[in-house]
């Protein structure tokens, strides 16, 4: 069975076989890189979010540039220092 054989070579296709029911032939970089364009995206949209907020008044702009501005950046970071560490080990 096709799964077996990705359940073998792959943990992160593993994980989209049986999470999504497709048996994907891509490459792990190219899934990789999927998914760090959509932590990536996210981080954008987060700190977007927070700049659009924050024109409710004063006391929202600090709240709301904070929350989400920081939310954005740690996302950011989180992400540089997975890769970091992959590179690394």
């Amino acid at each position: 069975m096709q799964v077996d054989s990705i359940r073998r070579q792959d943990p992160l296709r593993q994980v989209l076989a049986e999470t999504m029911g497709v048996n994907l032939h891509l490459s792990r970089a190219f899934i990789l890189a999927l998914l760090t364009i959509a932590v990536m995206f996210t981080a954008i949209v987060l700190i977007v979010w927070g700049i659009v907020l924050s024109f409710g008044g004063p006391a929202n702009t600090l709240l709301y540039l904070f929350f989400f501005g920081d939310a954005g950046l740690l996302i950011t970071v989180i992400e540089i220092a997975r890769r970091k560490k992959k590179q690394a080990g």
